[in-house]
């Protein structure tokens, strides 16, 4: 579950996208670059759900941990 501040920032990266498409175009490339811009942040903050959630799938920074086997693998 996400917590109360990463849906803020959620919501947040959605007003910036609203607000961008505000602004009269310049070039472009813009728009479709400032899109996978907040996109990346939207997926940085999905990241940590998938981390809390899942944490023997991920490496930690400052924590050793052993690569988790692939289904099927020796």
């Amino acid at each position: 579950m996400l917590t109360d501040q990463e849906r803020r920032v959620l919501r947040l990266a959605g007003e910036l996208w609203n607000e961008f498409l505000r602004l009269p175009a310049i070039h472009p490339d813009d728009a479709p670059a400032t899109g996978r811009d907040i996109n990346s942040i939207q997926n940085r903050v999905m990241a940590r759900l998938a981390v809390r959630t899942e944490p023997h799938l991920f490496y930690r920074a400052g924590q050793a941990s052993d690569p988790v086997p692939l289904e099927g693998s020796p």
